[in-house]
């Protein structure tokens, strides 16, 4: 199963009104941050399962299939998130023949998914992160 895990920890220093202020906003940006960095992580990844090839031979259990394979889109559908704290959420996939199909066997070549969803979204994540010490709340 392939997964991904992103966890903040944020500790400022309180000392005074204006930190109070400055550890909020870090605080709920950094949330903000972490839940969007999922979202992207998840739909980057569902945008990127492979499609199957055009054209191939019919066989009798794929008759009613165009393309003469079956794809059912439960790789794409088991792709989930799961929020396990305020900044700390996980993405993977739940179906068992994820990996294989993100690392390749000896009978076929690889075709990632997954980690260039997590490449796409930490460039993302990164500008969120800059965004909020600069004072901007991530969109969600």
């Amino acid at each position: 199963m392939a997964k991904a895990s992103l966890k903040l920890r944020t500790t400022v220093i309180r000392d005074g009104e204006g930190f109070d202020t400055l550890a909020r906003t870090v605080e709920r940006g950094a949330g903000h941050a972490a839940q969007r960095w999922a979202s992207n992580v998840k739909k980057e990844a569902v945008r990127r399962v492979p499609k199957p090839p055009g054209i191939a031979p019919r066989t009798p259990w794929a008759k009613d299939s165009p393309s003469g394979y079956v794809r059912s889109g439960d790789l794409a559908r088991s792709i989930k998130t799961e929020r396990m704290g305020v900044k700390h959420y996980k993405v993977y996939v739940g179906a068992y023949y994820g990996k294989y199909v993100e690392y390749g066997t000896r009978y076929m070549i690889a075709q990632p998914y997954f980690r260039p969803a997590i490449r796409y979204a930490n460039r993302i994540f990164r500008e969120d992160i800059k965004g909020v010490f600069r004072g901007r709340v991530p969109s969600r």
